[in-house]
């Protein structure tokens, strides 16, 4: 049996909406009030010459966007006015003006700040992503015990919204016993019955393979023929809520959270590791696509991602190809960090309005910064100014 996935979009009105956490239980007020380019920190100090290459590509793919609404409450139509225009400007030799990007990015989008119902702004945590290399094999053998997995053939999607509109946001996985509809396989469950189920490729290292699964994307060198370096990116998960195992080890083996102390205790503790991990029940299932050296693999978006520029939100929140400005600190240098961002990606652990996740590339120093990056932030969402006339909606 084939894997059924059903799909559906659904885009959140322009009103101050509210929305429910499961983790805190509360229900939060949402509001958006424009604001003045001049009260943006860092806007004129920006890369508008980088900024630009990425609005273009982020233009392009607005267009494959089904449906009325894009980016929240904004028409796709008031999008694609803005993108043509774009694309008409591209054509100029302004094009290549910081000066003129920035005086055509002030001339068609609005700053929205983010603020509760008592017009507090929403102050949220940045965290950091990045594309890992892992060593790999076709074939099991030796150090190469760890399973990538593909989809596997009995694993069914099913969107709750199309039966009952009240869960509309409920996705479960599961799989057919009978004529039953079961929870999919738990971690330790897929592991006894690995023989069954696709493999990409076979990795040398546990803690590579969990990160892998965290980071949603990365590639593999492959043992067999080193000049090839596959691409595996997220396709689906098992369904099973997530248990952090780098918490679990902190909390119960005394293990800094930080990769190599991680690495460390998985060698020296060969025979705990295997069942410490399937402590997560939660598993990722993944595409291989070819790797191009030049590019960041492909978020949810559909468009490749961009070091420091793309960022996973939770799309309930911030749909996806929202562009956005966001102030908060570098992790490393402690300096201001103030920049463009575009909402290209999600993320499993990335929920609410006031959780991004940024992007930071692919090498040793991007996963360095990705795993220090724990950092507040205040963002404004950039929308198009023909749709300003929701300000007086929301009031």
């Amino acid at each position: 049996m084939s894997a059924l996935i059903f799909n559906i979009y659904f885009f959140s009105q322009c009103e101050a909406f509210n929305v429910f956490d499961s983790e805190d239980k509360k229900n939060t007020t949402i509001n958006f009030l424009p604001v003045s380019w001049e009260k943006i920190p860092g806007w004129h100090e920006e890369n508008f010459i980088e900024i630009w290459s990425v609005f273009l590509k982020n233009c392009k793919n607005i267009k494959n966007f089904s449906g009325n609404t894009v980016n929240n409450c904004v028409s796709k139509d008031s999008w694609n006015l803005l993108c043509n225009a774009a694309f008409d400007f591209e054509n100029t030799s302004d094009s290549n003006n910081k000066d003129k990007i920035r005086k055509f990015l002030h001339d068609h989008l609005t700053p929205w700040s983010v603020v509760d119902k008592n017009k507090n702004i929403i102050i949220g945590k940045m965290t950091g992503y990045y594309e890992p290399l892992l060593k790999g094999s076709r074939c099991k053998h030796g150090d190469y015990q760890w399973p990538i997995f593909g989809i596997p053939n009995d694993l069914i999607t099913l969107d709750l919204g199309l039966l009952y509109p009240e869960c509309k946001t409920k996705i479960v996985r599961g799989k057919i016993i009978g004529n039953r509809f079961l929870p999919y396989d738990s971690r330790s469950l897929l592991e006894k019955r690995i023989d069954d189920l696709p493999v990409i490729a076979w990795v040398n290292d546990p803690i590579d393979r969990m990160l892998l699964e965290i980071q949603g994307s990365g590639r593999i060198c492959i043992e067999e023929d080193y000049n090839n370096i596959i691409r595996v990116s997220y396709a689906l998960s098992n369904g099973h809520p997530f248990v952090s195992i780098r918490k679990w080890l902190l909390d119960n083996e005394g293990v800094h959270p930080e990769p190599e102390s991680l690495r460390q205790w998985a060698k020296d503790n060969p025979l705990k590791i295997r069942n410490i991990l399937n402590k997560n029940p939660s598993v990722i299932f993944f595409i291989e696509e070819k790797s191009d050296r030049m590019t960041g693999p492909i978020g949810s978006y559909g468009v490749n991602l961009t070091p420091l520029r793309s960022i996973a939100v939770d799309s309930n929140y911030i749909p996806l190809g929202t562009p956005v400005f966001i102030s908060t600190r570098h992790p490393k240098f402690n300096t201001m960090l103030s920049r463009v961002l575009f909402a290209h990606d999600t993320g499993s652990l990335v929920k609410g309005i006031d959780h991004i996740d940024l992007f930071w590339g692919f090498g040793d120093d991007a996963e360095k910064y990705a795993h220090i990056t724990n950092h507040p932030y205040e963002i404004w969402i950039l929308w198009p100014k023909t749709e300003d006339h929701i300000y007086n909606i929301i009031q």
